[in-house]
């Protein structure tokens, strides 16, 4: 069989595996796509309990050795990792410059800027490994339901951010009011007071600063009661969010499942 004019041979064969590789990195192949995000999460958990072990007072030869090899290794991987992404990309300019590009590209590029070098400088670019974090995100299938569900409660959230501001600063404003003359360096403003009411209201209360009049002590009671709202209420609706998003996620699927159930029962296997 001839190929057509114009076309190199084997060029077909590459685009094939180029879309089949792509298909495993972007977790869509369904045999080895799970498999290949697995394997990342494991090198990445790897990456980052060698930061912290590197770290260790009095670390022993062996150990630090064997912490340089992991490193290169995962180093190595993680650049192969971002060939093949660039390389499988259906723009890959656009990959390259987009926000999962840029952090596998700094994952990486420090390492390879820093070998062989004394440099202090651009040593302590390593710390940007720290950045390896955010790659298990994108191999996290729940990350997508959560980013789903903040989508779905994003304008209830805005409403119940605005809220909470101007119930701070009315609480800041009453605290003021009735600490100011007490503890004037404490509460020497209506900013100063603020302060007070954030940590209070996320029931933190470092201790530093605390009301000493009898109606500081009971608005800061009303103040701690609201906190608790504060708290409870976004909970509620990022759990009602997701929920929303769950349920998407197995309208979709029942509907994927009735599509090929129509295909098959359309064209039975001959």
């Amino acid at each position: 069989m001839h190929s057509a004019p114009g076309v190199k041979p084997g060029a077909g064969m590459t685009a094939d595996l180029r879309e089949r590789a792509g298909r495993i990195v972007r977790g869509e192949d369904a045999r080895y796509g799970n498999l290949f995000d697995h394997v990342i999460i494991t090198i990445i958990l790897a990456s980052i309990a060698a930061l912290a072990l590197e770290t260790l007072p009095g670390i022993p030869a062996w150990l630090d050795n064997a912490l340089d090899v992991v490193e290169l290794t995962v180093v190595i991987i993680f650049t192969l990792e971002y060939g093949l992404r660039l390389w499988t990309a259906r723009q890959p300019l656009r990959y390259a410059a987009s926000f999962w590009g840029i952090v596998d590209l700094l994952t990486v590029l420090p390492f390879w800027l820093t070998i062989g070098g004394n440099f202090q400088a651009l040593r302590s670019l390593r710390l940007m490994r720290i950045l390896r974090i955010n790659k298990l995100v994108r191999h996290v299938a729940a990350i997508n339901r959560i980013s789903r569900a903040f989508q779905l409660i994003k304008e209830e959230l805005a409403v119940f951010g605005l809220l909470a501001l101007i119930l701070m600063f009315i609480a800041a404003v009453g605290i003021y009011e009735f600490e100011h003359e007490a503890q004037p360096q404490a509460f020497a403003s209506i900013p100063h007071a603020l302060w007070f009411v954030v940590v209070t209201l996320t029931t933190v209360g470092y201790g530093d600063v605390y009301p000493v009049t009898a109606g500081g002590k009971m608005f800061t009671f009303f103040i701690l009661i609201i906190g608790i709202g504060v708290i409870a209420l976004p909970t509620g609706l990022i759990s009602s969010g997701l929920n929303r998003a769950r349920e998407e996620e197995r309208a979709q699927k029942n509907k994927g499942k009735d599509g090929q159930e129509t295909q098959n029962t359309k064209h039975p296997p001959e």
